[in-house]
Order: C-alpha cells, then structure tokens, then sequence
C-alpha cells in the first residue's frame, strides 16, 4: 500500500510540475448578520453543475485564495453556509483584485410567515447527469424519505417492492455521501426508506451508470447535530431510529453516526385456480389457497470518522453492521377436483449478520488533482432453518411426512480502490480509478427428510463461489466549443467466476474480458435546454441470491429452482433526450440484453399446468419512452410525474421456446402540499397496466396510493401520520387468455398506517460555552451572596 501511494504521489507530483500557467483568484467574504463564523464552504468549478470542480474547502476569515487554470476564461463559484443564504455567481476575467462576495443570513422566523428566501426544489439535467436540490416544500414535512426525492426526478421510477428503474434499467448502485470528501457508502434501496428528506443536501443520477448518489447536508459548524425518530405503525407494527445522523464536528475532525431498529410483521395470501376446455368440456380442475406470516427484526448502524491533516489529506474510517432476523411461517392447500389434494406447512428461520469496515486517504495535491485510495471487505454470515410437514393425496400413491432444511452461508468480500480526478484544460476533466474485487462464499446445506410409512432420505452438501473482478476505469467531462457537455467513459473488465460442487466439481467456470463504453454529448437549444444524445453498455454478473437453494410453493403451484447456470450477461442502450417546454423532459430510448432470466407459469401442450419455470431469454428488446414533468405553483405545492412506456419483444429459444410482444405503462406521481400555518401534506400515486409475460399468460395492472400529513409543532419537534397502500390494489395477478383458463393473485398486504414523532437539534460549541460562561458567573454570584451568612 505505501508503494502504491508513493507511487501515485510521484505521478502527481510530475503532473502538477508539468501543468499550465495559472492564475491567483482571491476574494473576501462578507457577513451580514450576527454569525461571522468563518467555516463557510468553497466550490469553484468549470461549469455550472460544478461536476468539474478545480477547487473545494473552507475559507479562513472570510478570505478567499486559490489558483484559476489560465485555460478558463470564466468559472463557477458557490459558497454555503448554514446561516446563510447559498450564494453562486459566474466570475469572468480579467478578475478583480480582493473580489467582494455578500452573504446575508437566513431568518428563519421570517421564512415561515413570508415567502422571502423560498427555494425552489431545483432540478437540472445535463448530458449524463441529473441533480434535485430539495427546496422548501419536499424537506418541509416529516415523514417524507429519500425514496420520496428520488420519485421526484427525472426518469426515476420507483415501484412497489423498493426496485428503482433508470431509464428502463434497474439501478446498479446506490450510495450515500456524508461528507463532500467522503466516498460514497453503499447502501440498499430499504435504507432510503430511512433519511429523512430534510437531511439530504442533493440527490445525484447517472444515467449511463445507473448509479443514484445522495448527498447529505454539510454541518460546517464547530458542533453537534442530530436527527431522531420514533415510528409506531399498524401493520409493519414497530419503526425505531436511535440517534440517526448524529454529527459532531470540531476543529478538522467530522464524526457521523446512524442507526435503525424495525421490527415488521406482514401477511400476504393467494389463491389460484385453473380449468382447461376440450371440445368445450372441462377437462381438469384446480384451486389452490396459500398464506404467509413474516416478522422481521433488523438492526442497521453506520459509522464514519474523517480527519484533515493540513489542508492537503483527509483520512477516514466507515464502519458499516447489519443484523436481520426473520421467522416466516408458510401454509398451502392445493385441491384436484375430483382425484385429491396437497396441502403443506412451513416455518422458516433466517439469521444473518454482515459487517463492513472500510479506510479511506484523499490527498488534495493542487487545486485541480486529487487522489483516493480506498480498502475494505465484507464479510456476512447467514444461516437459515427451514422445517416444514406435508400430505399428499393426488394420486395412487398418497405420501406425507416432514422435512428439515439448514443452510449456513457464509460470505467474504475484499475491495480496493484507487482513483485521480484531474483537471487538464479549460473545462476538461479526467478521472481514472481502478477498483479490484474478489468474493469467496461458501454455501453449506443440510437436507432431511421423513416419510411416513417409508424411509429416511438425508443428504447434505457444500457449494463453492468464487468471484473475481478487476475493473479499469477512464472518464472525461468536457464543455466541447463551450456549449457542448460531452462525456465519455470507458472500463475495461478482467472478470472470473468459478461455481462448485463438493461432490460433483464444477459446475460454472466463466473467465471473460469486457470492453464496456458509454457516450453522451449535449447539444444545447436555448437557454437551460439540451438535445442530449447518449448510449452506453451495462454488464450484469449472476445474482448472488440465484445460487442459494430454494424451493417454495406459497400460492399452490409455484416452484423456484436453482439457476446457478446463469451467464454473465451484457445490455446495450441508445437513445435521446430532448425537453421541448420548460419543467418537461421527453426521452426515447431503446435498450437490448441476452440471458434475462423470467420466472413464469408452464403449460404443456396438452393444456396441463406443470408448474412455474425460471427461465433465460435469449434475446430481449425494450422500446421505451419517458415523459417526466415537475413544477412548483403558488409557492405552496409541488408536483413531479414520471411515465414510461416499453414495448417488449421477448423471444426465448431452446426448451420452452415462446415469443411474446406487449406494451407496458408504469407511472409515479407525487404532489406536495406545505400550509402557511405549518402543516404538511403529500401524495404518492403508482401504477402499473397489463403485461403479457409469455405467449398464454399476462399479468393484471395495480396500482398504489399512499398519503402523509405532518405537522410542526416547534423549531424542534414534528408530528407525523402516513397512510399506505390505500387502495390495498398492490395485488400481482397472473391470467390466462386462451382456452385455459387460468388465474393466480397474490394478496401483498402492504396498508399500514404510521404514527411518528421527530425531535432534531443543533448546538454549536460556542453557544455550549456562552450558557456555560453565564452559569459559572451565576454561580459566583450565588456564592458570594451566601458569604455573609457563613
């Protein structure tokens, strides 16, 4: 590691010797108001977006002193401030000497009864990137999350089960910044449940990545700060958050805590049930009625300690533990009209535990290079219990008994990582990160199983996965002839992935090498408004929960099975978009990949149900169309919607060969509602229409609606009250449209109702020691008045 390090300092040492002339820009910051605090933070970028940002950091004394590549002729500056209105503005040479920056400071009481300081939650979309900065309106109420802000920007879709599409792909990462200089953590999609929309600072897309980033606001002062709630709900019963966002900061050193405690009980049943017509008789008959109870107990804490050495390095330490347990109880009768039935239940325990601590160095080199070395690695532990009895009664030979499953899985991950960010000419960035990963999990079974009035079957194995991922990575941001935003990546990929089998050796082997580029280029229409032309390439490795064991049969007929045979696979997108109007984004794409895997129901050709296939299609194209619309009316309500439509041409060849064209729809709406007298108010509406999921069956439209008030009874504390699920119409139902006659619903209860309570404060350290100043001389008072009676 320090060779490497040294290694990467000399090269930047030999590129910052090798740079171009530059220019000396200072400036001094006025305060108007009582705080003259001078922890204010400096951007300074190429462009407006500030995603080339040359110089970043904190005034001292309200003076401003960085380098200007000679290269710029004009360049981007913002400055923050807690206390402070943002301020951002355009400098242009020649500059002036002591540039005179004015800040004027935040009245809050005056903000809630007047419109004076209001902000816009401001969206922008830019070549590869779009950006939301909450306004006014989205962080004004509790009870709304970042899964909320995400709903809110363009070509976002977030459906029922927590799965985030971008641009018709689902979301490849997600990460959270707790600091400007930190490195994102990796979070999943059930924690954006969890931050509070007034916490977050900005929300990032990339499109060609599919990456989403969020960006919590920047306790700049010398203090602490913390964020609570407590949730009770009928339904999910229990929603606990011990001191979530805490941060201390004094001097160079920032600490950031968060934790969460849930506890969720849910239920959800179906029913089933097919007949086939020969020569317009009933040939055969089937209904099936399933149920499932889960209770969930989770515990999630991060952990992240960063300090700055000079102005040049900053070190950090994230720390991330997980613990899930669950206790899922499953039943189901199946009845053959007329030959018998099956029937089954099952309980199921899981415990898993997963901890992740992570290191951190940026070494700030210029005002236009930086450097990050990042090392970590995972390492999870998750065993499952599964012990369930059945009888069946469907044939010549009846059968029951039980059977008993153990699973232990356990899994270690390594992950380092090295990247630069430098500026080269005029608005021209570079990045280069080359990032190395390798996974080792060890999958342990133990089967077995008690037949009544027959034998004993008892088997167990161990199952091997190796993964291996080098990754490098090139990407430039450039203002091509200053109006066109070009952007431009390319990674090239060393991937390895070895399945085994203890006992009959292996059974995958994939080594490849993949070249995988995307593009965007901007071409600008008039002022805030871009033709964007984009395309890129996505590579999708086997999904780690497709090699565990599973076998359930929750609604009569269902049977997941293995697919550890699952290929690495590559898909491919091109499209553009186009805002024709002002608040309004067009975006058509089309998108292609191999190897989808489908889980769906299989007749044969005689019209008999055999049970649910997970299959691989082999060639998969999407048509798409987004339409995205935001706006803000009357200063009060706040209205984003998002739409996409798909036509699917699926075609699966091999065994179960079918071809199959439909047309989907799939819409999130939201309207935001904040009152003069405090009260809050939200709306989320989602839908889904009709999709033919194979060449006989189709799957019903659904539709969600959830709703939220709140109200804020103080500068601290909050009330607040959340409706889910409304309509109760989530229900995923699969039907037939030919002679069978065939029908399964699944019944996801997800109406709950929340009743929650926010306590937040903020302390600087300098009030702490006024309070504490005005205590002692209270004391010394008191003392000396007590004197004379002594």
């Amino acid at each position: 590691m320090n060779r490497i390090f040294l290694l990467l300092f000399c090269f930047g040492t030999q590129v910052i010797n090798g740079q171009e002339g530059a220019s000396l820009f200072t400036g001094a910051i006025n305060f108007y108001g009582e705080d003259q605090t001078n922890l204010a933070h400096v951007r300074a970028s190429s462009d407006s977006l500030f995603q080339n940002t040359f110089f970043e950091g904190h005034s001292e004394d309200g003076i401003l002193e960085f380098e200007v590549p000679d290269s710029l002729d004009c360049f981007y500056l913002l400055i923050s401030h807690v206390s402070y209105y943002e301020y951002q503005q355009e400098i242009c040479r020649p500059f002036e000497q002591n540039y005179s920056i004015e800040l004027y400071e935040r009245n809050n009481e005056l903000e809630e009864v007047v419109v004076e300081g209001f902000r816009d939650s401001r969206i922008s979309t830019t070549g590869n990137v779009a950006e939301i900065k909450p306004g006014r309106i989205l962080r004004g109420g509790q009870g709304v999350y970042a899964m909320n802000v995400l709903k809110s920007m363009p070509e976002v879709l977030v459906m029922p089960g927590e799965e985030i599409n971008i641009r018709g792909r689902k979301v490849q990462n997600i990460y959270l910044h707790t600091s400007p200089d930190a490195p994102g953590i990796s979070i999943s999609t059930e924690r954006l449940q969890n931050i509070s929309a007034s916490r977050i600072e900005r929300v990032r897309v990339l499109y060609n990545e599919a990456e989403l980033h969020v960006y919590l606001k920047a306790v700049e002062e010398a203090g602490y700060a913390s964020d609570n709630e407590l949730k009770l709900s009928h339904g999910r019963k229990f929603y606990a958050s011990i001191a979530p966002n805490l941060t201390y900061n004094k001097g160079k050193t920032t600490v950031w805590f968060d934790s969460h405690i849930g506890y969720v009980d849910q239920k959800f049943s179906s029913e089933g049930s097919y007949d086939v017509y020969t020569d317009n008789k009933t040939a055969r008959s089937l209904e099936a009625d399933g149920g499932s109870d889960q209770r969930t107990e989770s515990l999630q804490a991060d952990l992240m300690i960063a300090h700055t050495f000079d102005t040049v390095y900053t070190a950090g330490i994230q720390l991330n533990y997980g613990l899930n347990e669950g206790d899922i109880k499953t039943s189901t009768l199946a009845t053959i009209l007329g030959e018998g039935y099956s029937q089954s239940a099952t309980r199921t325990k899981v415990n898993a535990n997963t901890f992740a601590p992570s290191v951190y160095l940026k070494g700030q080199f210029a005002a236009d290079m930086s450097v990050t070395l990042k090392s970590g690695f995972i390492t999870s532990l998750q065993k499952t219990r599964n012990q369930g009895d059945f009888d069946y009664h469907m044939g010549p030979q009846d059968l029951e008994g039980s059977q008993f499953l153990g699973q232990r899985n356990s899994i270690q991950a390594f992950v380092n990582q090295v990247s630069l960010d430098k500026s080269l000419w005029g608005s021209t960035s570079l990045s280069l990160k080359a990032e190395h990963s390798s996974l080792d999990t060890e999958i342990t079974s133990l089967v077995e199983q008690q037949l009544i009035d027959y034998s004993i079957a008892d088997s167990s194995f161990v199952n091997n996965l190796q993964e291996n991922r080098l990754n490098l990575e090139a990407r430039v941001n450039s203002m091509l002839l200053k109006k066109y935003i070009f952007s431009l990546s390319s990674s090239l990929l060393f991937y390895d992935y070895q399945y085994e089998d203890a006992n009959y050796g292996t059974l995958v082997h994939q080594s490849l090498n993949k070249w995988v580029p995307s593009v965007s280029l901007s071409v600008p229409l008039k002022e805030g408004q871009y033709l964007t032309f984009f395309g890129n390439t996505t590579f999708r490795a086997p999904n780690l929960r497709n090699m565990v064991y599973s076998a359930t049969s929750t609604d009569g007929f269902v049977l997941n099975t293995n697919n550890h045979g699952l290929e690495p696979t590559m898909s491919y997108q091109v499209g553009a978009s186009l805002s024709p109007v002002e608040n309004l984004t067009t975006t058509l794409y089309w998108m292609k990949s191999d190897n989808t895997y489908l889980n769906y129901p299989l007749f044969s050709p005689e019209g008999v149900f055999e049970g649910n296939r997970k299959i691989n299609l082999s060639d998969n194209n999407v048509a798409g169309l987004g339409l995205y619309y935001s706006n803000t009316f009357f200063k009060r309500f706040f209205l984003s919607s998002n739409a996409s439509i798909n036509y699917n041409s699926w075609d699966n060849k091999g065994e179960h060969a079918f071809e199959t064209r439909f047309t989907a729809l799939t819409m999130n709406h939201s309207l935001y509602y904040l009152t003069t007298t405090n009260w809050y108010l939200h709306l989320d509406f989602t839908y889904g229409s009709n999709q033919r999921i194979s060449d006989q069956i189709a799957m019903k439209a659904w539709a969600q609606l959830d709703l939220g008030a709140s109200k804020r009874l103080s500068k601290n504390w909050s009330v607040f009250l959340n409706f889910s699920n409304v309509l109760n119409s989530y229900q995923p139902s699969i039907y037939s449209f030919t002679g069978i006659n065939y029908r399964s619903e699944n019944d996801f209860d997800l109406r709950y109702i929340s009743l929650g309570i926010n306590f937040e404060f903020k302390r600087k350290f300098e009030e702490i020691k006024r309070e504490e100043g005005i205590l002692e001389a209270l004391d010394r008072r008191i003392q000396v008045q007590e004197e004379p009676l002594q």
